[in-house]
Parts: structure tokens; C-alpha cells; sequence
């Protein structure tokens, strides 16, 4: 084999492996939004329950993110606190996530790396 012809078969493999990695960031994001979300339910003070069990993950707008949220009104109320009445602020949400971003970007890693690994074989 030539040098051009390993060349050539190199610049295939990292085509593929480039194909590869874009398909699977969109996974691990959403693995690592999904993570971050069980982290914000377990700190979210609990009443009846609701505003936990309405925190999700979900795909973001962008190809390469995702969201978490609490789909319920008075969960921002509850995180950053209000004046009238004086309520304190009683976070979940910023330290389930914020406070995992090293975890959170190793899964998606784990993510990508597996997917390269699957597929390369």
C-alpha cells in the first residue's frame, strides 16, 4: 500500500468518525440534561410532590442541546424566592445542574466515546 492510499483511508475514517461524533453529542446531551434533572428533583423541596415529579429533560432547539425544566408556574418562585410575601430563596434547579457540570459533561463524553467505539469496530 502507498503512502497516498494510507493517506486516503485515513481521511475516510476520520470522515466517518466526524459523521459518527455529530450523531452522538445529541444523545449525550440529553443523557447529561437527563442526569442533572434526576439531581434537581431529588434537591427540590417537597410539599405534595409536584414540582419535583415536574422537573424533565428534553431536546433543546438547537441540534446540540437540551433543556431542563420545571413545568410547573411556581417553581422559579420557589428557586430565586420573592419579596411580597417574604419567601427565601430555596434552590434546586441552579445547584442540580451548575453544581454537576463536571458529571454532566462526563457522561456526555462517555457518551460520544462509546458511540465512536461501537461504531469504529
Amino acid at each position: 500500500m502507498t503512502f497516498e492510499q494510507d493517506v486516503a483511508r485515513a481521511a475516510d475514517e476520520l470522515r466517518r468518525m466526524d459523521g459518527i461524533i455529530a450523531n452522538a453529542i445529541p444523545a449525550g446531551v440529553l443523557a447529561g440534561a437527563k442526569y442533572g434533572a434526576d439531581q434537581a428533583r431529588q434537591r427540590a423541596p417537597r410539599r405534595t410532590g409536584k414540582m419535583a415529579d415536574s422537573i424533565e429533560a428534553r431536546p433543546g432547539s438547537d441540534k446540540n442541546s437540551a433543556e431542563v425544566y420545571a413545568g410547573v408556574f411556581y417553581s422559579y418562585f420557589v428557586e430565586r424566592g420573592t419579596r411580597k410575601p417574604v419567601r427565601g430563596a430555596r434552590p434546586f434547579m441552579q445547584p442540580g445542574i451548575y453544581g454537576n457540570r463536571k458529571r454532566i459533561g462526563d457522561i456526555i463524553s462517555q457518551a460520544v466515546a462509546e458511540a465512536v467505539e461501537r461504531e469504529m469496530r
